[in-house]
């Protein structure tokens, strides 16, 4: 298993630490290995160096815009992260975190209007993992608790 599998792998395990470690000498030329560590820093919540890491490679892909806004989000910054996400083409990752922004929001109508439209068995690993959670969140709110469940 070469090294970017290694991280990962941690990465997938939720064990954040041990991907940053390995990142410790990643190269910021890297496109791949930047967004490997934009996610283990926003794992470990330090998301204004993931921002940084974020905005050296901005104009580099969709991947870095929703991170970007994933980082925007977790700093509070909801108007921005919104204004950003709905510039990127509505994939089911951008349909997710925007459903998610919708539910902090308080918008619970909304973010199950999105979910629908994301087909569930397309998101892997974290991704589908988030889904499910947000969805039986925002049915917890809305006091559907058979559904939530």
């Amino acid at each position: 298993m070469d090294e970017k599998e290694k991280i990962k792998k941690e990465l997938d395990a939720l064990h954040f630490e041990r991907a940053d470690a390995l990142l410790s000498g990643f190269h910021e030329n890297d496109g791949e290995e930047a967004l490997l560590k934009i996610r283990a820093l926003r794992g470990l919540y330090r998301f204004e160096e993931a921002m940084k890491v974020c905005l050296e490679h901005e104009g580099e892909g969709t991947a870095f815009d929703l991170e970007r806004a994933k980082c925007l989000f977790a700093l509070g910054k909801t108007k921005e992260a919104r204004s950003l996400l709905e510039t990127i083409e509505p994939t089911d990752k951008v349909k997710l975190t925007l459903a998610a922004l919708d539910g902090e929001t308080g918008d619970v109508h909304r973010a199950l209007e999105r979910l629908e439209t994301i087909r569930e068995e397309g998101l892997d690993g974290l991704d589908r993992m988030d889904f499910v959670l947000l969805q039986a969140d925002l049915y917890s709110f809305e006091e559907k608790m058979n559904s939530s469940f």
